[in-house]
């Protein structure tokens, strides 16, 4: 049985994260191995999009714990909302982000925070082209991606 998850990989915790970290992705690529599934045979989804948290915490950069109603993405009761490259693009050039774009080595992900118009801090977790690049060359180099052009 496989237990790793690659994609949505944030959807059970309490704490704002990625949508896709590279090593989770490289170990579900290790798993679907052990079962004799090789690399070249898997179809890999990367996300062009990310979520928006609400956090309880106001301490900018700080880890972001997430308002209750946020928690296992409880969508009925107001769950992160998803987010597109070019609406966190917009956050980010038009002075909102109060972190500016960081990057997190441990996943290959991007993040940043803001505060909306009522003073709330978010934590944008999202897949941009730098980090979408990298993940890519370690699925190249996993056997498992891409095609060249």
């Amino acid at each position: 049985m496989l237990t790793q998850q690659a994609y949505n990989y944030n959807y059970f915790s309490s704490v704002a994260g990625p949508e896709c970290p590279l090593p989770q992705l490289l170990e579900g690529i290790r798993q679907y191995g052990r079962l004799g599934i090789p690399p070249s045979a898997l179809v890999i989804a990367l996300p062009w999009y990310g979520h928006d948290y609400r956090c309880v915490d106001q301490a900018i950069g700080s880890p972001c714990e997430l308002v209750p109603s946020q928690r296992a993405w409880n969508h009925s009761s107001g769950g992160p909302a998803g987010i597109n490259y070019g609406d966190a693009l917009v956050l980010l050039r038009n002075g909102s982000a109060a972190t500016g774009l960081m990057y997190d080595h441990a996943t290959a992900s991007s993040w940043f925070d803001y505060r909306d118009r009522a003073g709330r801090r978010h934590q944008v977790w999202i897949d941009a082209p730098a980090t979408l690049a990298v993940k890519i060359a370690a699925l190249r180099n996993a056997g498992a991606c891409c095609s060249r052009p």
